[in-house]
């Protein structure tokens, strides 16, 4: 498993759903396009390998769009994701250490978490709830629990390479939701050996074998059956993949306004616009504008 991927299955006896992602080469390019510092890197990270998680549960044109804001130092962290994992994130600040003197100031005070479910046509759903963990993951988990109303548990893991063109070794996720006949004293105790320490070294574990979702499975479910049976899928893994395109971005000029339009124009014979996923620029010129109507 030297690749990026992404399993979904039901631990059978247990009537619990799991999703395991790893996003260590999407991530890298992500991490790389920001130019995000160590700090920047390992939040954003985190929020790619739980928005990974959320492709699993998602069918033909469908997306999750997420949205972490904080009134700290961090700001926003963006992250969408659809059927096939392709993935897109961004972060507002990416130079979070030289803008912090101590931890609690990338948090701030207050945080919320907004989730968006649509597909290309309309909104399927939306929601906001507080985000007041400092953890993205548990953040997303909180929502899914409360908002959704399905009981989520999500572990991940963020670790480092000494490589600034290689930054991240691996960037992993976990998660566990309650089907519909889940006993859910008995999911809180899977919950609680997917959140120790121990299982998230099993998710670290730099050269995974085979079976290593298996190893992982078999020990958060161990105090309540010997061997679980499970169903495994394959799924798309991921990869990052914007979205952005000549198209696209004349389409976002194109909603400044004809005024504002026409002040920029008379400076420069194109706008410069840059996505802010992938850092591509654009020229849009008239005529790129005029072909939209």
């Amino acid at each position: 498993m030297n690749q990026d991927y992404l399993y979904r299955g039901v631990i059978d006896d247990l009537d619990i759903r799991f999703v395991i992602a790893d996003c260590t080469q999407a991530a890298n390019q992500i991490i790389l396009n920001h130019d995000c510092d160590p700090v920047a890197a390992a939040i954003l990270a985190n929020g790619i390998a739980s928005t990974a998680l959320l492709s699993a549960l998602l069918i033909e044109d469908e997306k999750y769009t997420v949205k972490w804001k904080t009134d700290g130092a961090l700001g926003l962290v963006m992250a969408d994701c659809n059927a096939q994992t392709h993935l897109r994130a961004l972060i507002s600040n990416p130079h979070l250490a030289s803008s912090i003197q101590e931890e609690s100031e990338i948090w701030g005070k207050e945080g919320s978490i907004s989730l968006i479910k649509s597909s290309q046509s309309k909104i399927l759903n939306s929601g906001v709830v507080e985000a007041n963990f400092h953890d993205l993951s548990q953040d997303l988990a909180f929502f899914l629990s409360f908002s959704d109303q399905i009981e989520t548990g999500i572990a991940t893991t963020v670790n480092f390479n000494p490589d600034p063109h290689n930054p991240i070794r691996n960037c992993r996720a976990f998660m566990i939701q309650a089907l519909p006949d889940c006993n859910l004293e008995r999911f809180e105790k899977v919950r609680g050996k997917l959140a120790d320490a121990h299982a998230k070294q099993l998710l670290a574990q730099d050269s995974p074998s085979d079976n290593h979702f298996e190893i992982i499975l078999k020990y958060i479910s161990e105090d309540l059956v010997k061997q679980p049976q499970f169903s495994l899928e394959e799924a798309p893994p991921p990869q990052f993949k914007c979205t952005c395109s000549q198209k696209a971005i004349a389409q976002v000029a194109k909603s400044l306004g004809q005024d504002e339009l026409d002040d920029a124009f008379k400076t420069s014979n194109a706008l410069k616009i840059t996505c802010q996923f992938c850092n591509t620029t654009y020229e849009i010129t008239k005529a790129d504008l005029e072909r939209l109507t």
